[in-house]
């Protein structure tokens, strides 16, 4: 007896069936069904009540009322390949909600194990439906939040309490709040406005944006931009490829980046920049003794400041030119890598390294 026929034989049989099943589940994908339901709920808490909510997959949106009460709408959409089996998943798609009495309310999504196609079972009944929960939640405005998505954008407005958001696919949005608010994000952007509080931002992938925040600021970034325009605090902003820009902003600023372009204009404060590959472009005002401290190995620096100022200026550069123009006679004295000036008494220090790139600075 040829076993070998036989085995391949049974082989190329069981191919065809799987092809032939994963042919039913393709014409299945193609002709979906969608099926919505929402489930709502409201229940008296605290004015502090602290909400922890956990979704996989679907949009969070927060905002507040002047109630001391939590409303919770979640908004499930299902697909599959009839109605029937659109609705049996958004059936045992469940959102489970635990309270403890009035000050703590955690919500959980949590998703059937059956679906998705990938299963062998799914497989045989052609069965391949998904889904996702969209939650639209109103707290009170001073609840404590802390907010995980792992596929979904995320937008609060409005609390009172700490704010905490992780998100790993996804955009965040972040208006009007108060308190110390805390955003993670692994792919996506994060727009943050009108904050009053500490805020710390953290991004792998994906560019942020700050409009308005009273307190400190703390901002990281891999591979993307950083914005921030009208914030009064200390701020600490470091990216590994990110271009920075600061406007209107007043405080003591430190910016930290392995290569692109940093641009401040209209800044009152101390400034440390630090950056290994990319041009400086500084409008500023040093508050009295103030310092501004600026290194690059390859890049320009340009820089505008009052000329009413009284500055002490150690430039050092290893190839590059240095331009100092100021209204009035400075006493200078300079080596071949080293310029050392002061105008009007020194009492503020700026201070510029580079290796390779010219260093220009005038007053206005």
């Amino acid at each position: 007896m040829n076993t070998r026929g036989v085995a391949s034989g049974w082989v190329a049989a069981s191919v065809i069936a799987s092809l032939a099943i994963l042919g039913v589940v393709s014409a299945a994908d193609a002709r979906k069904v969608e099926y919505v339901e929402e489930v709502s709920r409201v229940f008296s808490v605290d004015p502090d009540v602290k909400l922890i909510l956990t979704n996989t997959s679907g949009d969070i949106k927060v905002t507040t009322w002047d109630r001391e009460e939590i409303r919770i709408i979640a908004r499930k959409t299902a697909r599959g390949g009839s109605s029937d089996e659109a609705k049996e998943y958004a059936h045992d798609l469940e959102v489970e909600i635990r309270r403890e009495g009035t000050r703590l309310v955690m919500v959980d999504t949590r998703y059937p194990e059956w679906g998705g196609g990938g299963g062998f079972l799914d497989l045989l009944l052609s069965r391949s439906a998904s889904g996702e929960i969209d939650y639209r939640v109103t707290v009170p405005r001073e609840a404590a939040v802390v907010l995980s998505c792992t596929s979904g954008d995320v937008s609060v407005e409005g609390t009172g309490g700490s704010l905490a958001v992780s998100v790993t696919s996804g955009d965040v949005e972040v208006t009007e709040c108060s308190g110390l608010v805390t955003v993670v994000a692994t792919s996506g952007d994060i727009d943050v406005e009108g904050i009053r509080g500490n805020t710390g931002l953290s991004a792998t992938t994906g560019d942020v944006t700050i409009i308005g925040v009273d307190g400190d600021l703390m901002v990281g970034v891999t591979s993307g931009d950083i914005h921030c325009q009208d914030v009064r605090g200390s701020m600490n902003l470091s990216g590994s490829s990110s271009q920075v820009t600061v406007l209107d902003s007043r405080g003591d600023l430190e910016i930290s980046t392995s290569s692109g372009d940093i641009e401040v204009s209209g800044f009152r404060g101390a400034i440390l920049v630090r950056t290994k590959s990319g041009d400086v472009e500084l409008d500023i005002e040093l508050l009295e003794d103030g310092e501004c401290d600026v290194s690059t190995s390859s890049g320009d620096v340009e820089m505008e400041i009052p000329e009413d100022g009284s500055y002490g200026f150690v430039i050092e550069t290893v190839s590059g030119e240095v331009d100092i123009s100021m209204p009035e006679e400075m006493d200078v004295r300079a080596s071949k890598n080293l310029v050392k000036a002061k105008y009007r008494g020194g009492a503020q220090l700026v201070r510029v390294s580079t290796i390779t790139g010219d260093v220009y600075i005038e007053s206005r």
